[in-house]
């Protein structure tokens, strides 16, 4: 078992007492957020999103990992209320820091100039362009570790994954769009407008007890910080996950984990990300 250290940013992001847990208890945050009612921050795209848009809950395929019981829960900036049938879709790299669509890419040789880091871009606030690198060039046709879901009356997807691994100049996130106005299929979603597009974040003490863990371990390359982590930099009070071990006895049964976005279901902001070209070729996300 990994022992459980309590720091102060780990207590801020699980809530005090427990009290965010109301998914566990059948209940939800929404009345405890409510008084927000503010557009969270738009965060780049990355280089490695890949339009398969697949309808699945389940978006583990063969990768190992801790399990992660993910639910998003998005609410309405203009209404303060629930966002229903908005597709959230989803992606992060496995517990070698590998994105599927992009296997053949080595995740921990990349960087600015001389092995030194690119600055961090600009600043992208809530509604407006989520600056990013270009993206990467796709290697194959793998699917893992992405996935579509479509919330319900209370504004909730639910992804069941694995706890995300890391890659040069990142600390551990997620990715995620939401998408307005489509269509659900039966395999996919097609159509609409994205409405929103950001990421989640990690408490750095339980990434570092996980990191102990298999498959995890395996991985040698150091993992940047999220003090140093250019995304997130301004924004880890609106972009962190809740985190609850399933099983206080062993991490290696998995966490739940659930966040909360206020996202304006009509805004259509700029995007400048992968193939846009409006960063630099050396920024990694």
């Amino acid at each position: 078992m990994v022992g459980k250290i309590w720091s102060r940013r780990r207590m801020l992001a699980v809530g005090a007492a427990g009290a965010g847990w109301g998914w566990m208890r059948g209940t939800s945050l929404f009345a405890q957020e409510k008084a927000a009612c503010t557009l969270s921050p738009e965060l780049e795209v990355g280089p490695y999103y890949v339009n398969y848009e697949l309808m699945r809950k389940d978006i583990r395929e063969d990768r190992a990992g801790v399990p992660l019981h993910l639910k998003i829960v998005l609410m309405n900036s203009k209404t303060c209320l629930p966002l229903k049938d908005a597709a959230v879709d989803v992606w992060h790299c496995d517990a070698m820091g590998i994105y599927s669509g992009y296997t053949k890419n080595n995740p921990d040789s990349m960087g600015g100039p001389g092995g030194m880091l690119p600055p961090p871009p600009p600043k992208g606030a809530a509604g407006g362009p989520h600056y990013g690198p270009p993206g990467m060039k796709q290697t194959d046709q793998e699917t893992f570790l992405r996935g579509v879901q479509i919330t319900g009356k209370d504004g909730s997807a639910e992804f069941l994954t694995i706890y995300p691994g890391w890659y040069v100049s990142r600390d551990i996130h997620v990715h995620l769009e939401v998408h307005m106005g489509g269509k659900a299929g039966e395999k996919k979603y097609a159509g609409g407008h994205v409405c929103h597009i950001g990421q989640i974040a990690f408490p750095d003490d339980l990434s570092d007890a996980v990191a102990k863990l298999e498959p995890y371990a395996q991985h040698k390359k150091e993992r940047t910080r999220l003090e140093d982590d250019h995304v997130f930099h301004d924004d880890l009070a609106n972009v962190m996950l809740r985190l609850q071990q399933i099983d206080s006895s062993s991490m290696t049964k998995g966490f739940t984990g659930e966040i909360t976005f206020w996202v304006d279901p009509d805004a259509m902001p700029k995007q400048e990300g992968p193939g846009s070209g409006g960063m630099p070729e050396q920024w990694v996300d």
